[in-house]
This record gives structure tokens, sequence and C-alpha cells, in this order.
């Protein structure tokens, strides 16, 4: 049976076939993927405590990837991805359609005991493929990949068997606000420009200019919002990203500078 590493010492099996039923969700406050039969915070950190395989620490003094296993069966649980703020776009991108595509729920491998998953440190929003793409150095010289797909919409790449990147395909559609299960939406095209652009904007450099007050930065913001706000057909995700957008200028920023700025916000 062929074996895949997650990170250095730590291996999975497949059990083909099998998925996690549970549909992701994407929290951009927390800049995570989700994907949990917990309705709360609470129940969520309830779960994770009684998996094995990655977790984050409960002090959270670090930013860790969870992949949870249950301690039973060792078959995956509960995944809980962050996504970074640095754009970045591979050379390779014909091989995501070239991949070879496993359908098949992670089994933690007997021997594999507690490990820490370091979250990837690029993303990329492929607007044509439908998809988020997190990924490390090792995906950028991968020649071949292979993809894991452990539940709709999420898969898992590999580069020699080894871990290379995340995907969520229709990010779109998983935006949210909360941990609790969503209802399915539909997307437009409105809808994944304006992801497309927020991912655009808000990124690593912005953070840094925001956290100094930068003018143009919150015009930047503002502006986008506005696009958003005025559109005619809005739905539960364009909501939940407006509102972000609007969260982030109002967390950077002093009141007077964010005032008048943001269509029906005083």
């Amino acid at each position: 049976m062929t074996e895949f590493e997650i990170t250095d010492n730590a291996y999975i099996t497949l059990e083909y076939g099998q998925q996690l039923s549970i549909k992701p969700r994407i929290l951009l406050d927390c800049l995570q993927v989700l994907i949990t039969a917990s309705q709360s915070t609470a129940a969520m950190d309830k779960e994770m405590s009684e998996v094995i395989g990655s977790t984050e620490d409960w002090l959270h003094l670090t930013s860790t990837d969870s992949l949870g296993f249950d301690p039973s069966t060792r078959l995956l649980k509960i995944v809980a991805l962050y996504y970074p703020e640095d754009n970045k776009v591979p050379d390779n991108l014909q091989l995501l359609q070239e991949a070879e595509k496993i359908a098949g729920l992670p089994r933690l491998r007997e021997h594999s005991g507690l490990f820490a998953l370091e979250p990837f440190p690029y993303r990329y929003y492929h607007m044509e493929g439908n998809l988020l793409l997190c990924f490390n150095e090792t995906f950028t010289l991968a020649g071949r990949l292979q993809e894991v797909v452990v539940s709709n919409d999420l898969s898992l790449f590999f580069r020699n068997n080894r871990y290379c990147a995340w995907g969520l395909y229709h990010p779109e559609i998983r935006l949210t606000d909360r941990i609790a299960a969503e209802t399915d939406h539909l997307s437009n095209d409105f809808l994944k420009a304006s992801l497309r652009d927020a991912f655009d904007l808000i990124k690593d450099e912005t953070v840094n200019k925001m956290s100094k007050h930068d003018p143009d930065s919150l015009q930047q913001i503002a502006a986008l919002y506005n696009r958003i706000a005025v559109y005619t057909a809005p739905n539960r995700p364009l909501t939940v990203l407006k509102e972000w957008l609007f969260e982030l200028a109002d967390k950077f920023y002093p009141k007077k500078m964010v005032s008048g700025l943001f269509e029906g916000k005083t």
C-alpha cells in the first residue's frame, strides 16, 4: 500500500473511495480553511483535544496547521489549515490538470505520533481553475503531482509522495464568519472577481502599510467594499467578504480616517 509523507516521520495511507462528508469553509478573520463537525468554537476546541496527529498548541504561541486523526481508527477527522498572505504565482500550474487524482481518506500510520505541521508560505487564487492553492518551495520544484481528494472540494497535493500543497476548489462559495456549517451558495463571476481582488489587496505588504495607517491602502479597501456594497445581487459570501473588509479598516485605522468612506457605514 502506498504511503504518503505529511512531514518528517509522519506518514499516511489511504482508505480508497472514502472521504470526509463535511464541507469546507473559509474563515477570513482567522485566515483558516476548516473541516469540522463542530458547530461552535468551544465544540471545536474539544474535538481538537480528542484527536491525534498535528493540532495547534492550546496557547496558540505559533500557528500550526491541524490534521487531526481519530485515535481509534486513525482516520482523518478534522482539518484546520492556515492560508498565508503572501501571493505567488507558481510556474508549474499545468501540473494541477495533469496530476494523478486519488480519492481517499487519510489514515495515520500506526507508528506516526504527534507532529507539527507548519503552514505553507505562499498562496495563489487560480480563478481559471477555481482553486485557492497554498504551497511551499517543494511544490514549485515538482515535475509531477499526486492529488489526494479528502473531501468535497479539498485536496492535498504530493510531490514524490511528499506533502507540498493543499487546494480548495470554489473558495468563493466557502466564505463564512462562523464555524457552524453553511448552506450551499451559488457562485458568479462578480463574487469570484471580488475574492480575487481581496486576495490581491490584503497581503503581507498591505497589512504592514495598514499598521502604519497608510491612507492609500485604506482608500483601496473602501473602494472594493463599495463595489460590493452597490452590487445588485448580493449573497452571503459577498456579505461576509464585504464586512471583513470593513472590519479590517476599523481594526487598523482611527475612526476619523474610516468615517464616511464606506457605503452605508457611519
